[in-house]
């Protein structure tokens, strides 16, 4: 096993060697032969740094052309065997990872890597200082190591809090414009609250390239076209095909066939679901693209060995590996999961979890349902301004609408509802108004009734021709006023 992960990190390296003129530039400060394990990873490796260090950029596909040369100059038929094999399979991969690269990734783990190679082969020359009795050796090789560190890649790279504070920003990747973010985004609700018809619906668009969440006159949120893999893991395929049906009656179903994926079962993470996730971004073309999990539940293999640090630790491991997924791939993937019971003071607290939970994600959602039988859609980002928006869902669950903001949609559904009873019943005190507000189970507080009513009266959209009289809609009261002088006028004659 340790083979196999020493193998794939030491390919990555290769990849980012070959590919990145940044990657290649740092590494070329501190790269040693004893940074890497295999010796096929060693040969390339020099090619590539000797590349670079007469031309000043990574080699590219050059490296072909550096492979057959070293071949007429007689290398070793194993080893050509290997590098050959090799450069076949990055051959696929060249113009993606080139595309992708996300360098910041791989130095870590580069880092990390030729630290740990390098302890190895220190063990090694110690154990042969033991062995032959030169201890005078193994203490010299002791005081003597100083393994790479992540620091000395960059420590030419000084740049002060002002050139900081002046850097220009260019702000969040988007998913979705002004909805949701890039990255790992974390959505939580309770049961029943419509978590997968909602994210059904983006799925939906991003595969087709269609607008979403704005029928009914207003304008909805669009995302760059996508591939979504669909992780379903709550749900049958009779009613994953009902609620597309519902959400849209007419599809392009060519798009929906070529970017939607859905799955129904799938392997834990730590057990290699992350990997075959992993696997699939690397394999399907495209940029932008959104991997769904639902739920959570489905796929941690809760109790697994963290090494110690109890939940933190646990919660950690599980969101951190999808957050570094995200970043290294430029992918968004959205993980459903539910929230508390309970109330808390902080809507984004109700999520499942502790603090390990959040740490790791770029974005907190969390659906609820809200007065007036909406919804309310919370959401914080660590590069966007937390917000609230209100959903409407009246032609069914199917069918999400957004209303704006949720305090100025609730604003908006209280005036609604008071001014429709006024139609209805005509002119009303105060006490009657309140009184048909709890006996309908209107949307509206009845302690809010007043406030809404006195802005309501500010805004000219109702009257009260005398102060504490009844409230009626502007103009009401005058044409009632009209209609009973002309009745009294009739009857005189």
């Amino acid at each position: 096993m340790k083979e196999r992960a020493d193998e794939f990190i030491e390919r990555e390296i290769i990849i980012g060697l070959l590919a990145n003129d940044d990657f290649i530039d740092r590494i070329s400060k501190v790269y040693t032969t004893d940074c890497l394990a295999s010796g096929t990873a060693k040969t390339l490796a020099s090619w590539c740094l000797d590349h670079f260090n007469k031309y000043g950029k990574a080699p590219g596909r050059d490296i072909e052309g550096i492979y057959m040369q070293k071949l007429q100059e007689g290398l070793p038929k194993d080893r050509a065997e290997d590098i050959e094999n090799i450069l076949q399979g990055l051959s696929d991969e060249y113009d993606r990872d080139r595309e992708q690269f996300n360098a910041d990734f791989l130095f870590d783990r580069t880092i990390k890597h030729f630290q740990d190679q390098q302890a190895r082969v220190l063990l090694e020359q110690q154990w042969e200082a033991i062995n032959s009795g030169d201890f005078d050796e193994f203490y010299a090789l002791t005081s003597a190591f100083k393994p790479v560190a992540l620091s000395d890649l960059f420590e030419d790279e000084s740049i002060s809090a002002g050139e900081l504070y002046d850097m220009e920003i260019t702000g969040p990747r988007w998913l979705v414009e002004d909805l949701i973010p890039a990255g790992l985004t974390i959505m939580g609700g309770r049961s029943k609250v419509g978590k997968s018809y909602f994210t059904l619906n983006l799925a939906m668009s991003l595969a087709q390239g269609k607008k979403m969440f704005g029928e009914g006159g207003t304008d909805g949120f669009r995302g760059q076209r996508s591939p979504v893999l669909y992780l379903s893991l709550e749900d049958t395929k009779e009613r994953f095909t009902k609620r597309m049906r519902e959400i849209d009656p007419e599809p392009d179903l060519e798009l929906l066939d070529k970017n939607l994926s859905p799955k129904f079962q799938w392997d834990k993470l730590r057990r290699g679901g992350l990997k075959k996730i992993e696997e699939w971004v690397k394999a399907t073309k495209g940029r932008n693209k959104l991997v769904v999990i639902d739920t959570l539940a489905k796929v941690w293999d809760k109790k697994s060995t963290t090494g110690g640090g109890g939940l933190y630790a646990e919660e950690y491991s599980i969101y951190g590996g999808l957050a570094d997924l995200a970043h290294k791939h430029g992918t968004s993937i959205l993980l459903i999961t539910h929230t508390t019971k309970g109330k808390a003071q902080d809507v984004f607290d109700e999520i499942l979890g502790g603090a390990g939970t959040q740490a790791p994600a770029d974005n907190l959602i969390v659906l609820a349902n809200d007065q007036g039988g909406r919804k309310r859609f919370s959401i914080r980002g660590k590069d966007i301004e937390e917000k609230h928006l209100a959903f409407e869902t009246s032609g069914g669950p199917a069918n999400w609408v957004c209303l704006g903001e949720a305090a100025e949609a609730q604003k908006t559904a209280e005036r609604q509802e008071l001014y429709d009873l006024l139609a209805e019943e005509g002119p009303m005190e105060l006490q009657d108004i309140k009184r048909e507000v709890k006996e309908r189970g209107l949307g509206i507080s009845p302690n809010s009734v007043a406030t809404v009513l006195r802005k309501m009266l500010d805004d000219g959209v109702l009257e009260q021709p005398k102060k504490y009289g009844p409230y009626a809609i502007a103009g009401t009261q005058a044409k009632v006023a009209a209609s009973k002088i002309t009745m009294r006028r009739t009857k005189a004659q």
